[in-house]
């Protein structure tokens, strides 16, 4: 190494320790000189100290005989880090102790702006930066991440963590090479779709679902309808042991991914043509997980299930030409529920309108029907009406 790549890197190593320094003596910046362990300085000379460290030892570590020689360097550099790591812990420590806190944070950025600076001197500088960054990222929003860690629940912890297994453990044991007798579905491609659809709203994930090519969308359906039944078993000990952590955050044993539950709402919000292809071939693979997913599906005639208070809250919501339309679709049980559930004036208006209709394609039916679905799902989700579909897993 030339003494111009030296200064370069030592430079480097100086700007790393800039940058987190800037970070920590803004975040102690009302504490009076003299009352902190690390401000910028500090951290400033710790990284450029890294990178001083490095270049004495690198001439040690990089002879090619080895040896004696390396094994100095490798001293000479370890020394400095446990050196430093020594003097930072206990001025840290010091410091909590004047201010009545309990904190590691300072001491542990202090050895990672030396580390980085020795890194600096033979490693990536791009990687050594990027690092940096990160580091000054993270201290820089305490807040957010601690505010972020105060409202997740553990549903939703244990749901990151099914997801982590899934994409880490999972994922890389699935054949990535087409299968089937064409050879168009690939197991791979079809999981990460279903992880990532599975985390989407139901209405976002039908839209993306309608875009894919048929042959992979009952395979994808399945997928996240048995996603709430993964148990890896390598988060078995872990999930007990962050439960018992996390007392009082619920006992909640099946994640809140996916599921037949999550199936069937993303069902719901596709076209109806849409929806019959994919259960049939749901059913023909799983006729259990078919039937499971059936019945959680919230259709039209579940509303004659609804009570007349939700019924009349829901009509006021939903315009009348679609209404009509819906009715052209609807049986004798249901056109009677709507009509007591009107003033005598408009259902004998809307019986009119009715009679005098002329034919109307089924696709347009259905699609008004689906609309009244949505706003009924809608309003249930605001607590305005109580539903009582199949399975009364909508309230």
């Amino acid at each position: 190494m030339d003494i111009q790549e030296l200064i370069s890197r030592l430079a480097v190593a100086l700007g790393i320790g800039l940058l987190i320094g800037l970070e920590r003596g803004w975040r102690r910046r009302q504490v009076s000189p003299g009352g902190r362990a690390a401000g910028i300085r500090t951290f400033a000379i710790s990284g450029l100290l890294g990178g001083v460290i490095a270049a004495l030892a690198q001439p040690l570590l990089s002879q090619a005989s080895g040896g004696a020689a390396s094994a100095a360097g490798s001293i000479v550099l370890g020394f400095g880090f446990a050196a430093y790591a020594a003097v930072i812990t206990v001025f840290t420590r010091d410091e909590n102790r004047a201010a009545g806190a309990f904190s590691a944070t300072t001491a542990i950025a202090g050895m990672l702006t030396f580390a980085l600076g020795a890194y600096a001197l033979f490693g990536d500088l791009r990687i050594a930066v990027g690092a940096a960054i990160a580091a000054a990222g993270v201290l820089a929003f305490r807040e957010e991440l601690h505010g972020w860690v105060e409202k997740i629940t553990w549903p939703e912890l244990q749901s990151g963590l099914v997801l982590l297994a899934m994409t880490f453990l999972g994922l890389p044991i699935m054949p990535n090479n087409p299968i089937g007798p064409f050879g168009g579905v690939n197991p791979r491609e079809v999981w990460i779709i279903a992880i990532v659809l599975a985390y989407l709203e139901a209405d976002q994930a039908a839209e993306v679902l309608s875009c894919l090519p048929a042959n992979m969308r009952s395979d994808i359906m399945v997928r996240i309808a048995t996603l709430d039944g993964v148990q890896p078993s390598a988060l078995s000990e872990l999930d007990d042991i962050m439960e018992k952590t996390f007392a009082g955050k619920g006992t909640t044993r099946t994640s809140a991914l996916g599921g037949a539950k999550a199936a069937a709402e993303i069902i719901n919000n596709l076209e109806p043509s849409q929806e019959g292809v994919i259960m049939e071939q749901i059913t023909q693979t799983d006729e259990a997980l078919g039937s499971r997913i059936q019945d959680l599906i919230f259709v039209f005639d579940n509303l004659l299930e609804i009570d007349d208070r939700s019924m009349q809250e829901l009509l006021r919501q939903v315009a009348s030409d679609k209404l009509l339309l819906a009715m052209k679709g609807a049986d004798d049980a249901m056109k009677e529920k709507i009509f007591k559930n009107m003033s005598q004036r408009a259902a004998e208006m809307l019986k009119d309108d009715l009679e005098s209709k002329g034919p109307v394609k089924i696709s347009e039916v259905e699609g008004a029907q689906k609309e009244i679905l949505q706003t009924a799902r809608k309003l249930a989700e605001a607590g305005t009406i109580q539903l009582a579909g199949k399975g009364d897993e909508y309230v």
